[in-house]
């Protein structure tokens, strides 16, 4: 196997490697909250009480000396201050009015405290006023919401504030800035995620990875494929091609099991070569040159286990789109070889449709607690710096499976240097 190098440390040591940084949350107010605050809102202009249940407190009038508010302003009022107004809200009969909390931009206190997270996992809610107050501000008595939920935190701070996204792609068969897939199976657990780079977001280019995830049927089994592919980024149709050998392979696949099952590396090399003759038929059909597609390719073929029972695979790869393993913490490339050092020596890449005879076949088996990783090197060149590669084995190590919007945002994490699109696809064994 060819040694193709998969990482790189940014030269000048340890100051320009690249930074693991974590998107911070901005404070966030809950609908249920606002709703509440409106309707308080409305019941202090019309100066009526409420009519109490058994579970629910009951709202006084406004107070004398309370100045009279017209509708729409004590809406807005409300739906600003949200759940950290509590005269806002409604209070108690008999209690006094509060003081109005100081607000200190920026300096939020957003963690919801543990006896309202439990309370909410055990209600299907959460009191909003947990979830927003200033710092300091002691906790305020909890108010039923029933229907409330627990916002997702706000992301924030880019990379770089020069690589916005800068309107949509201008370019044909544009593709979305990011898709996000998972799948469920007795002993499998799949999560996908390609992001379109800060460049190519500056720039209004189309993202030029792809990912795709397939099952298939075979003699009593089922089988799951998975692919991710690296447009050439010098290449104008790229992101054509590697959007095209992730739709095409599940048909070339399944039309080859048998092969597949005879001879791997033949049956490789047939599936590699159909996939190839398409691209260039492709090319003939809209009378542009074939390498204008050139893409990676890298894939693999898992039986789906029954039980604790075996789950074999099978990987084809063209290209320096890595595969890797995370067993016992550490990461373990299968088809890449990296130097000492982890630098890249050479830039260049094969590419289908051109290099299909390159294609690399490998067999393994994924052993209970396995997590089996196929990137590009939009993920695998920050991957050479240690913190990333240690930050990525704990996220996805042995602790519970990341739902598919946290697989999507661990993987969006920030890194000096680097621009290019992010794709991975993981396979747990659990």
């Amino acid at each position: 196997m060819d040694a193709i190098v998969f990482a790189a440390l940014v030269p000048g040591g340890v100051a320009d490697a690249p930074v693991l940084e974590q998107p911070t949350a901005d404070p966030v107010v809950s609908g249920a909250a606002c709703e509440a605050g409106r309707q308080a809102a409305e019941q202090r202009v019309s100066g009526a009480a409420v009519h109490p249940t058994a579970s629910e407190p009951v709202l006084e009038a406004s107070a004398p000396g309370e100045p009279e508010v017209s509708a729409p302003e004590a809406a807005t009022d409300a739906l600003e201050a949200g759940a950290a107004d509590s005269s806002v809200q409604g209070r108690r009969l008999g209690a006094p009015v509060p003081e109005p909390a100081e607000e200190v931009f920026g300096n939020r206190d957003t963690t919801p405290e543990p006896e309202a997270v439990a309370s909410a996992t055990e209600a299907g809610g959460t009191d909003p006023t947990t979830l927003v107050r200033a710092v300091g501000d002691p906790a305020p008595e909890a108010v039923p919401a029933p229907r409330g939920f627990v916002p997702p935190p706000v992301l924030t701070r880019p990379v770089n504030s020069l690589h916005h996204a800068r309107e949509l792609p201008g370019q044909e068969w544009a593709v979305p800035d990011t898709v996000i897939d998972e799948a469920d199976y007795e002993g499998l657990h799949l999560r996908a995620a390609s992001l379109r780079g800060d460049k190519h977001r500056y720039e209004r280019s189309t993202r030029q990875d792809a990912f795709g995830l397939h099952e298939i049927e075979h003699s009593g089994h089922r089988f799951v494929l998975a692919c991710v592919a690296d447009g050439v980024g010098s290449r104008p149709r790229s992101h054509r091609g590697a959007a095209y050998v992730c739709r095409m392979l599940h048909n070339v696949v399944a039309e080859n099991m048998e092969s597949l099952g005879e001879d791997v590396q033949e049956g490789g090399r047939r599936v590699v070569g159909v996939l190839a003759r398409g691209m260039i038929d492709l090319a003939g059909r809209e009378h542009f040159p074939a390498d204008e597609l050139s893409t990676t390719l890298t894939a693999v073929l898992i039986r789906v286990p029954e039980g604790e029972g075996r789950a074999p695979y099978l990987t084809m790869s063209v290209g320096d789109s890595p595969l890797f393993r995370l067993k016992d913490g550490v990461w373990r490339p299968l088809n890449v070889e990296p130097d000492e050092d982890g630098l890249i020596l050479d830039t260049r890449t094969d590419a289908l449709p051109d290099q299909a005879s390159t294609v690399v076949v490998q067999t393994g088996e994924l052993d209970l607690g396995d997590v089996l990783m196929l990137c590009t090197d939009g993920l695998s060149g920050p991957m050479g710096a240690p913190a990333v590669a240690e930050q990525l084995a704990d996220w996805w190590g042995a602790g519970p499976v990341p739902g598919r919007m946290e697989f999507g945002w661990q993987l969006d994490f920030q890194a000096k240097s680097y621009n290019d699109d992010r794709t991975a696809v993981c396979v747990w064994r659990r």
